[in-house]
């Protein structure tokens, strides 16, 4: 009995031991992804003089559809991380999308989650959308793909729940970062096949901006490239059932459940009044009331898709903390957060990988107001996420 007895103790005392050293190993990996994202960022720079739009219009002659205004930018970055294959289907498809071909069908692979188990055309390319992109490659073009962080179970998985629905979308660990502010996401115009509403969101002042078309450059990074988030972690989506109580990370609130809320904001004072609403959801590490909409399950959820809950992230509100938006997709705060215990791991605009500690200095959050100039008042981590601040602050 007594050996037992000493066996169970050392048992009891390696085994935390040994998770450490896994999520030791996890974190490693992890910070390996964002590395590899963030050279990507640079070759395609080498490549291009800018790094991608975070939304990029894919529209050519007369097409004027707005879903190909909402393909995120990891599709431009395809050739720079070993994904020629996915690039090449992609454009190819578009290509037919924009000609106005309704008849070809897309060719998946066999194990392809879009058409079962077996191999053979499934839809047609008219069906490319960011929220079926399945359609434009094929999803078993990602295994091995390189956007899941280890110790985030659910952005790994293939195949994902939306309630009771399946999802064939594979779903993304790494945000770009939009700033030190909210966002409203909005569906462009077009006049004579030409895109209009170009300088919507000027006040995001990100590396990476919701306004279609609009890059940035490593000399357009004001505050210093080493100064200067482009990537974090964000949970993928979990199904909460959008139950009182549930956790922050992987979930998040919608408007009804957040007041005050301002849906649509068109001013400072609304992204003021949505940011500070937004922190006010939570109690410790979970969310004080139910939400209404599945937006819960959201976050990540489409690596394909531009719009910031799914690979967008602000720095207004610290590392792990609450996660809202109006509805589904609109008017998101989207803020970094990870499995891995004690903040996140973002990559900077000079190729640097830094672990952020969720007790980051973010200013007075209860006080701090959202501003388009200087510097930014969500203190160290808000002067991050701004690339022309005025601020030469580091993590």
């Amino acid at each position: 009995m007594v050996v037992i007895a000493i066996i169970g103790i050392l048992i009891a005392l390696l085994l935390p031991a040994v998770q450490a050293a896994r999520e030791a190993a996890r974190r490693m990996s992890c910070s390996n992804n964002v590395k590899n994202l963030s050279l990507a960022l640079h070759n395609f720079h080498d490549s291009n003089q800018s790094f991608p739009a975070a939304r990029t219009n894919w529209n050519t002659g007369s097409n004027t559809e707005g879903t190909l205004t909402r393909f995120s930018a990891y599709f431009s970055l395809m050739p720079y991380i070993e994904q020629n294959q996915v690039y090449e289907r992609f454009t190819a498809t578009l290509a037919l999308k924009n000609a106005g071909d309704t008849t070809t069908m897309i060719e998946h692979p066999a194990g392809d989650i879009a058409g079962g188990a077996t191999a053979g055309p499934h839809s047609p390319a008219a069906n490319c959308n960011p929220w079926s992109c399945q359609y434009c490659i094929g999803s078993a073009y990602l295994d091995g793909f390189v956007l899941a962080c280890p110790s985030d179970t659910a952005s790994r998985a293939k195949i994902i729940m939306i309630g009771t629905n399946v999802s064939t979308n594979r779903s993304t660990s790494y945000h770009f970062c939009y700033g030190d502010s909210s966002d409203k996401p909005y569906w462009p115009t077009f006049t004579g096949g030409v895109l209009q509403d170009t300088t919507l969101h000027k006040n995001n002042r990100g590396a990476f901006t919701a306004q279609i078309g609009v890059s940035r450059t490593i000399e357009g990074i004001q505050d210093g490239s080493s100064n200067t988030i482009v990537f974090s972690e964000v949970c993928a989506g979990l199904n909460h059932n959008n139950a009182a109580g549930r956790l922050i990370k992987g979930g998040a609130a919608a408007k009804s459940n957040v007041s005050p809320f301002v849906a649509n904001p068109t001013t400072l004072a609304h992204r003021t009044t949505n940011v500070r609403a937004c922190w006010n959801t939570k109690t410790g590490k979970t969310y004080t009331a139910a939400s209404d909409d599945s937006i819960d399950v959201w976050p990540g959820r489409r690596w394909s898709d531009a719009l910031p809950h799914f690979t967008g992230f602000m720095t207004c509100l610290p590392p792990n903390g609450p996660t809202c938006a109006n509805n589904d997709i609109g008017d998101a705060i989207v803020t970094a957060s990870s499995y891995h215990p004690g903040g996140v791991v973002a990559g900077l605009g000079d190729g640097s990988v830094r672990f952020i500690q969720e007790t980051i200095n973010c200013g007075d959050i209860a006080t701090a107001n959202v501003v388009d100039s200087g510097e930014s008042q969500f203190g160290i981590w808000g002067a991050l996420g701004s690339i022309n601040g005025g601020e030469s602050k580091t993590p």
